[in-house]
């Protein structure tokens, strides 16, 4: 698992892991968790999130990386931002 922003690495990953409580949900139909619409039950969310500074005005980049070892797949997202005034 990685993270940069405009080519500067976030270090301490770990610490911005955040777990919900559990809460109910009802499922739609053709849903991502593939149960069948109108299914419901009990779930978390569990992730590493992070909330930036304001960004100075101009072009950015964000990127990062992770590995789901479980499902041998992996994630890497690039994204071109623009803070204008």
């Amino acid at each position: 698992m990685a993270v940069e922003i405009d080519g500067v690495s976030v270090r301490d990953l770990e610490i911005y892991r955040a777990t919900s409580p559990d809460f109910y949900f009802l499922a739609p139909d053709n849903n991502l968790l593939g149960v069948p619409g109108g299914g419901s039950g009990q779930m978390a969310a569990d992730g590493y999130y992070l909330l930036l500074e304001p960004l100075p005005i101009g072009k950015h980049t964000l990127h990062f990386i992770g590995t789901f070892a479980q499902w041998n797949a992996t994630v890497e997202e690039h994204y071109v931002l623009t803070v204008k005034p």
